[in-house]
């Protein structure tokens, strides 16, 4: 049963009634995780508790500074539903984990760059300026991937770029000791290597390049299909009523306080990510132009198209799965 067919039930039921299994007792807290800088108008709803009495069960939230983290956590149970980007799904799928996508957010391109030693002559589009140098990258996160696949579409090779694995901490320390020449990483990051560097759009591939995706194992999709479509249609609810929330002052709003603490964001960071991270109405995320139409539909297009770039700097092996059964819907 899809979360989509449940959306019935579950408005039918009460919100904001405390779910209890069996034994009357409550059950437990469900956690999410999520990319700190990816969040939505969908946020401001964590910190006054609307997606604990929309759902009926308690929601933690834990921000993580890459989803290659998130899926990790996803991977051993720590987190129950992760919002990563569509070529980390995508890469996790192929390698094994049974992760089920019930929903999209679509994102920025402009959310990774990579930052280059001022030294650097960057000529845009041109990978042969890279050569020889290191660049420091989380492994198996989005902005890996989006380096990747700049070098693809820039002409480069893989042979001739030294890309070392440091997580953002490191990074972080490795830059401001000249350690490392460049830097693919994501917002906010990119904003504190600003101080002395030269920020470089990363290549557009295509709406993959930024698409997010809520995503949990099959056996959380199965047994939570009315949570699943209470949690959506809040975001989607979220989306609409909150939708010039970012024209509104910063200092004259106290709706981004509890999102603040949670992130370590500034409010005017928030905003920002807020213009840029937008979900679709239900409906037409329910179409064919996303998760409905099988083996047509745009979810399973995309994860494709990512997986050429994981193939090509030799990530993956093999054709992959049809991704159709990765779909919850």
């Amino acid at each position: 049963l899809a979360w989509t067919a449940a959306s019935g039930a579950a408005g039918a039921q009460s919100p904001g009634a405390q779910e209890r299994g069996s034994s009357g007792a409550p059950l437990r807290s469900l956690n999410v995780g999520f990319v700190r800088h990816a969040v939505g108008t969908w946020a401001v709803k964590i910190g006054d508790g609307s997606f604990d009495k929309a759902t009926g069960r308690t929601v933690r939230w834990f921000p993580h500074d890459t989803d290659s983290s998130l899926v990790v956590a996803l991977s051993s149970g720590r987190v129950d539903i992760g919002l990563i980007g569509i070529s980390v799904a995508a890469a996790a799928i192929v390698r094994g984990l049974d992760l089920k996508i019930f929903s999209v957010i679509f994102g920025a391109t402009q959310s990774e760059g990579l930052m280059l030693d001022p030294g650097i002559a960057f000529k845009p589009g041109e990978a042969k300026s890279l050569h020889g140098k290191v660049i420091a990258v989380p492994f198996g996160s989005t902005p890996h991937f989006r380096l990747l696949e700049s070098l693809k579409l820039w002409g480069g090779t893989l042979s001739a770029i030294r890309v070392v694995n440091l997580q953002t901490q490191q990074i972080g320390q490795a830059w401001s000791r000249g350690e490392i020449d460049a830097v693919a990483a994501s917002q906010p990051l990119l904003l504190d290597l600003d101080k002395r560097g030269q920020l470089v759009p990363l290549a557009n591939g295509g709406e993959h390049s930024s698409l997010l995706v809520f995503a949990a194992t099959g056996d959380f999709v199965q047994q939570h299909t009315v949570f699943l479509s209470r949690f959506v249609d809040l975001i989607a609810r979220a989306e609409q009523g909150n939708a010039g929330l970012g024209t509104a002052p910063v200092e004259d709003s106290t709706a981004f306080a509890p999102l603040s603490m949670l992130t370590g964001l500034s409010a005017s960071a928030l905003v920002s990510a807020m213009e840029q991270n937008r979900a679709p109405p239900v409906a037409e995320m329910a179409s064919h132009a996303w998760l409905g139409g099988g083996a047509s539909a745009g979810i399973v297009k995309h994860l494709k198209a990512t997986l050429d770039v994981w193939r090509w700097a030799g990530r993956v092996s093999g054709g992959g799965p049809d991704f159709v059964g990765s779909v919850a819907l």
